[in-house]
């Protein structure tokens, strides 16, 4: 367990990229 605390910089790229390809499909559909 020699993670450091922080988000590296790849895995915080992913994680946004994740929320804006999450917010594009389902904020589009689902919010009408």
């Amino acid at each position: 367990m020699s993670k450091p605390l922080l988000p590296t910089l790849r895995e915080r790229n992913r994680y946004i990229a994740f929320e804006l390809i999450s917010n594009s499909r389902f904020g589009r559909d689902e919010v009408v």
